[in-house]
């Protein structure tokens, strides 16, 4: 009689090894590690640009609300602690010359 192997040629299962496996977790790990460093550095540079963006509107506000009046304003740059966060936070002021609040914007 005739018997049919139904086996394949490889005995072996289809998969990935231990090694392989922990070769990508590895990989994709240092790969994280430097994305999220670059993508700091890139959020930090656009906070600084988008405050410096916000100090210019202000002076431009400041220039135009003196037009406006006929009288002298003041910007002023204020440091203070959020409540609940350790982050320094700034906020400007555009006052009036009779020292009236303007605007006040955080920043």
């Amino acid at each position: 009689m005739n018997t049919i192997n139904f086996r394949t040629k490889t005995s072996r299962r289809a998969g990935f090894s231990l090694v392989e496996l922990l070769m990508v977790v590895a990989i994709t790990g240092t790969l994280l590690g430097l994305s999220y460093h670059a993508f700091n550095s890139i959020l930090r540079g656009s906070k600084l640009k988008t405050a410096g963006w916000m100090v210019s509107g202000e002076m431009e506000f400041a220039r135009q609300t003196a037009l406006k009046k006929g009288a002298d304003t003041a910007v002023c740059l204020y440091a203070y602690k959020k409540i609940g966060s350790s982050e320094d936070a700034w906020a400007i002021q555009v006052h009036g010359w009779d020292d009236e609040l303007v605007q006040w914007s955080p920043v």
